[in-house]
């Protein structure tokens, strides 16, 4: 696959795109537009009455202030965060989520699977008893999702739940990379000479010296 803008922003020179996925999430879209109509609103309107002096203009203009702020905000996010990104390359699994960017290498990854999205935890992160950090990454209308298990440099465990209206794809090309990783791997491996193997033979001239003895 050819990169797109995008892709060439991100990705590292010579990575090759074998599977890419744009999803946009209007449930959460949604929810934000609500937040910002609601609070961009209240805001408008304590201003409003802080001006005109139906209430004290230090609690008008201060708690309007704050709810425009925030409806702001929750239209920002709600933008940003409605759309994500997954791309596999050769070598890596890019997530991209709002601002939050996630780049797994191939080789990091124990296990991978389809599965089937659960609730609404659009965003989450979890660490839970065991010391794994769970994050869930957008819900795709199919709900459908695909979980990956993989340990970053550090050690430290991760699962990362993440939409897909191609989970079994998804699933396929990751499987497929990781083989090609690691047949890579033993390739490239130093293979020691083996303890068996016979010793130079000596040449003519040596033979000839020993024979006229």
């Amino acid at each position: 696959m050819n990169m797109d803008e995008y892709e060439q922003r991100y990705m590292q020179p010579g990575e090759a795109v074998l599977f890419r996925e744009k999803i946009t999430t209007r449930a959460a879209f949604v929810v934000s537009m609500i937040f910002l109509g609601v609070f961009g609103l209240s805001g408008l309107a304590l201003l409003g009455a802080g001006v005109a002096d139906r209430l004290p203009p230090a609690l008008g203009f201060g708690v309007g202030l704050v709810s425009i702020l925030f409806a702001a905000f929750m239209g920002v996010t709600g933008v940003m965060f409605s759309v994500f990104r997954t791309m596999i390359t050769g070598s890596n699994v890019h997530v991209h989520f709002g601002w939050a960017k996630r780049k797994i290498a191939l080789s990091a990854i124990e296990s991978i699977q389809a599965t089937a999205s659960k609730g609404l935890k659009q965003g989450k992160v979890q660490i839970g008893l065991d010391g794994v950090v769970r994050t869930w990454v957008g819900r795709a209308p199919s709900g459908r999702a695909v979980e990956i298990a993989y340990t970053e440099e550090g050690g430290r465990k991760h699962v990362l739940n993440v939409g897909s209206d191609d989970a079994e794809r998804f699933v396929e090309t990751v499987e497929r990379a990781r083989a090609r990783v690691r047949i890579a791997a033993t390739a490239d491996e130093v293979v020691p000479p083996s303890a068996t193997e016979e010793e130079p033979v000596e040449n003519a001239e040596d033979e000839a010296r020993r024979s006229a003895r």
